[in-house]
């Protein structure tokens, strides 16, 4: 497996993780609110229109009347309520401001972390791949020396025994290698 650089590995998994994108969503919100709250202290205008038809018939139009309303409501005097919950308001935001900052400072992390561990579980699939070959050409060698009774049984038996460990690690390697393929997904914000 190519990987990219690990800028645009960094870059994808801010642009696709979904706990990135929740805590977005959470500071959004938040600054709305921010908003709401503030936006108590501003002078609050109404206005409301009635249009109304009467008639001695039944649905008719002979006499009309119609009526206009404008309100106005200032606050002049919240007891500091307002300027209070502005101020909770605007702590949370900041508290999720960096939330998300120390988030994004941890996939990073993440992301970096996972890929040491892919090109490392690769590096291990070529050295067991090597050992693995290794081992089956000593055991060839092995094999034609017990033939010619210059070694013992127990050093055939050895080289069996070194051939299915080289084989076993290399197993191992690849499982590991799935393993962290996985995780460097994850962390990318991939599903599979």
């Amino acid at each position: 497996m190519s990987l990219p650089p690990e800028a645009e590995d960094a870059s994808l998994a801010l642009a696709s993780r979904p706990d990135l994108k929740f805590a977005e969503h959470m500071e959004n919100a938040l600054a709305q609110d921010v908003n709401r709250i503030s936006g108590q202290r501003l002078p609050k205008v109404g206005l409301t229109l009635t249009q109304e038809w009467y008639d001695r018939d039944f649905l008719g139009t002979h006499g009309d009347s119609a009526t206009a309303m404008v309100g106005l409501k200032i606050p002049l005097f919240t007891g500091g309520r307002i300027a209070a919950q502005a101020a909770q308001a605007r702590a949370r935001k900041d508290e999720m401001t960096q939330m998300r900052a120390a988030l994004k400072d941890g996939v990073v992390m993440e992301v970096r972390k996972s890929r040491y561990t892919l090109e490392e579980a690769a590096a291990r699939i070529t050295v067991g791949r090597d050992n693995e070959e290794t081992a089956l050409k000593n055991l060839s060698i092995v094999e034609e020396r017990y033939k010619k009774g210059i070694l013992k049984m127990t050093d055939l038996l050895d080289a069996d025994t070194a051939l299915s460990e080289a084989r076993t690690r290399l197993l191992n390697a690849r499982f590991d290698y799935l393993q962290a393929e996985r995780d460097y997904r994850l962390a990318l914000g991939k599903e599979n």
